[in-house]
């Protein structure tokens, strides 16, 4: 067996957000000779990544969910406060039964939850990922 210290799993743990897919996957990696957190976090980005990208290329609102998914990703943020981010970006009123249908996609997709009053990104991994390297204006993931 591979002995991890406890601040090292500790680390992880919050890191990954307790999730335990992405605890058995530092897991693995740890005991195969991969033992940078930040490596194993940014592998698991990418994948994040690559399978968001499935859904938003097949999607006709594909620069839409990007606005709303970089918006929260930097913070969680109210309904009216996402509204708000993607109209600026559109530079034009959107109407708010079509803009609710996005977000509510997007949580039926699993990638955003509704917390309170405030949307985030449901994954901690996911969320980096968005900020990292989800581009808006390209369908291509960039570094």
């Amino acid at each position: 067996g591979v002995l991890i210290d406890e601040y090292n799993l500790r680390k992880a743990a919050e890191s990954l957000g307790g999730i335990m897919g992405w605890l058995a996957l530092f897991g693995w990696n740890y005991v195969n000779g991969l033992r940078d957190l930040d490596a194993i976090i940014d592998k698991a980005a990418r994948q994040e990544i690559e399978e968001l990208s499935v859904f938003l290329i097949k999607s006709r609102a594909e620069h839409r969910y990007k606005v709303i998914l970089k918006a929260i990703a930097d913070r969680p943020m109210r309904w009216s406060e996402v509204k708000r981010v993607l109209e600026a970006s559109e530079g034009a009123s959107m109407d708010s039964h079509n803009f609710t249908k996005l977000l509510e996609q997007l949580i039926k997709m699993g990638f955003v939850e509704k917390q309170g009053d405030l949307y985030k990104v449901s994954d901690p991994i996911l969320e980096y990922g968005i900020r990292r390297y989800l581009k808006i204006g390209s369908t291509l993931i960039q570094p």
